[in-house]
């Protein structure tokens, strides 16, 4: 979703460096909020933010994608 986010926004692909950090804090993020429901995407936000340069556009769209996903 948050890549989807990017290339409709029109920013460049992270590097693989970045994109290796994103994914361990992601992970790490996943792990340690997962008994509290939709407490994932409040907790990713920082991370996409820092390490994938969201904007608060970006952030506010992939958060109510994130919320409607979990009602379906």
């Amino acid at each position: 979703m948050a890549y989807a986010i990017l290339k409709s926004y029109g920013l460049a692909e992270p590097t693989l460096f970045n994109y290796f950090i994103f994914t361990f804090y992601f992970v790490l993020a996943k792990f340690s909020v997962a008994p509290i429901p939709g407490g994932g995407i409040i907790v990713m936000l920082p991370i996409l933010e820092q390490y994938l340069g969201f904007n608060t556009n970006m952030m506010s769209l992939i958060t109510a994608l994130f919320i409607s996903y979990l009602i379906l």
